[in-house]
């Protein structure tokens, strides 16, 4: 078994819990959610100035966040995912967000529980059916066979 090279600085970590703005430096946070939902507030992406290798990680460390929801909010103007907001409402979830345009982020989200035997395995015919029906499973993880 091998290493994973490591960074020449400590990753950069925070506990966070109710209402959290990003700083600058921020690379994990860790949300405490055993006794209140989170809020994560973003930064506004700056025009034509962002970074592409930028990535935040949001962690559910308290296992708890189906309770006390993780709520992801992109800055004012500006969408993650085409909307205002996600969320992390599995226990143990987590997201990687990034810069995907001068206004808009892309939140990639995993669900801590699930393994390949979580996945819901569908055609591209049958997910556009979902799709169009509004049969969609919230927080589900398809996998597409076609």
């Amino acid at each position: 078994m091998f290493n994973l090279p490591a960074t020449k600085y400590e990753t950069t970590q925070r506990t966070v819990s109710g209402i959290a703005p990003v700083y600058p430096d921020d690379v994990v946070l860790n949300c405490d959610t055993s006794t209140a939902a989170v809020v994560i507030e973003l930064a506004e992406i700056p025009d034509d100035y962002f970074s592409t290798q930028y990535k935040l990680y949001i962690v559910d460390i308290s296992n708890n966040a189906s309770v006390n929801n993780i709520t992801i909010v992109a800055g004012a103007g500006q969408t993650i995912n085409a909307g205002i907001s996600v969320q992390i409402s599995t226990n143990g979830g987590s997201v990687v967000v990034m810069i995907s345009g001068n206004t808009s982020y892309t939140a990639l989200q995993s669900n801590a529980l699930s393994g390949p035997s979580s996945f819901i395995p569908v055609t591209y015919v049958q997910l556009s059916n979902l799709i169009s029906t509004n049969t969609i499973v919230p927080n589900g993880d398809y996998l597409l066979l076609d």
